[in-house]
């Protein structure tokens, strides 16, 4: 893949293992993992979700009880801590994954939000005529002259004597 060929991140060599950015001479026993390395994909993931939480997170409303908020204050961190934990002895591409797809959200939300901010909805639209529109005007219009031509004509034609094959004999 693009990571062999690059060759310049050998922490990145297998996708499908841990990143092992920095090895450790001495290996810690958890309790959900052996710890040999110090992996770098998953905390950066971890810096992406809090980033993640700090611009995506709408504020809280006014109907919320003092539970509700702290509940959501508790999932905030816990998505936070949490997901690099679990993923911490993932493989690196997974994680990477993740990570990667989280970044272009933030992107994306912070780029409608400023289309958004750009739009102004307190002015109503105006809307242009399309070509139908313009077509139909202009064909009210020749019918108007055309009807004042032919008013002017008949009272035109009203006031002049009448010819003499209609005079009274």
């Amino acid at each position: 893949g693009i990571f062999q060929k690059m060759g310049g991140w050998p922490f990145l060599s297998d996708l499908s293992a841990q990143d092992r950015f920095i090895s450790l001479p001495f290996e810690a026993n958890l309790y959900i993992a052996k710890v040999d390395s110090i992996n770098l994909i998953p905390i950066l993931m971890g810096v992406v979700f809090f980033i993640q939480q700090k611009y995506m997170t709408p504020p809280p409303t006014a109907t919320q009880t003092p539970e509700q908020e702290q509940q959501q204050k508790m999932m905030k961190w816990m998505m936070v801590i949490l997901f690099p934990v679990m993923l911490y002895t993932a493989p690196s591409g997974l994680t990477l994954y993740i990570a990667t797809s989280t970044l272009v959200g933030i992107y994306e939300s912070i780029r409608v939000k400023a289309e958004v901010a750009k739009m102004d909805f307190s002015k109503p639209k105006t809307a242009t005529n399309g070509w139908l529109q313009k077509a139909y005007t202009n064909a009210m219009k020749r019918a108007q002259e055309v009807q004042q031509k032919s008013q002017k004509r008949a009272q035109a034609n009203a006031t002049k004597a009448p010819s003499k094959k209609f005079r009274d004999k």
